[in-house]
């Protein structure tokens, strides 16, 4: 690689900031293959694959939970279209308000708590903290509930009007 006009910055051992300044700057990255991937990609390994690797590294059980994780993880997420459609559904049909600022926040808020929910037990499942269909179902269950809360919120009325 080649950088042109630029400048540098590093921390001397003094702690101070030292800057330099270069009309043309090489470098080289040695990049060597490596025997074998260390880790796999969301979705590469088909269903025969992955039960196959996970009879390999049953001994290793980091790996297997990253594996099982992966597994549950191919069930349990094409769930959350369900979830979040009839969140939105809720959210949008239903709420009696003009204001199409807060029915939007609302969504892109609710949806935030959904996918960081997903992804908090999604990574204590790969972790091996929690056994990954307890994981994944728990958070459904909770998501769900919380939905059905909602619902049961917005389908109560008073006077013939849907209230919050």
């Amino acid at each position: 690689f080649t950088l042109y006009q630029g400048e540098g910055f590093s921390l001397g051992k003094d702690k101070t900031v030292e800057v330099f300044r270069f009309g043309e700057y090489q470098f080289f990255l040695v990049v060597k293959e490596g025997e074998q991937m260390v880790e796999f990609g969301r979705g590469e390994l088909s269903f025969p694959e992955l039960k196959a690797r996970l009879k390999e590294v049953e001994k290793n059980r980091g790996q297997w939970f990253r594996y099982l994780t992966e597994y549950w993880d191919r069930f349990f997420y094409p769930l959350s279209l369900f979830l979040v459609v009839f969140q939105g559904f809720l959210t949008a049909f239903f709420m009696k308000t003009h204001n199409r600022f807060l029915v939007f926040f609302t969504a892109v808020a609710l949806y935030v708590v959904f996918y960081v929910g997903y992804q908090l037990c999604h990574s204590l499942a790969e972790n091996g903290r929690v056994y990954p269909v307890v994981s994944f179902a728990g958070f459904y269950l909770v998501f769900g509930a919380l939905v059905g809360l909602e619902a049961w919120f917005l389908f109560k009325k008073k006077r013939h009007q849907v209230y919050l």
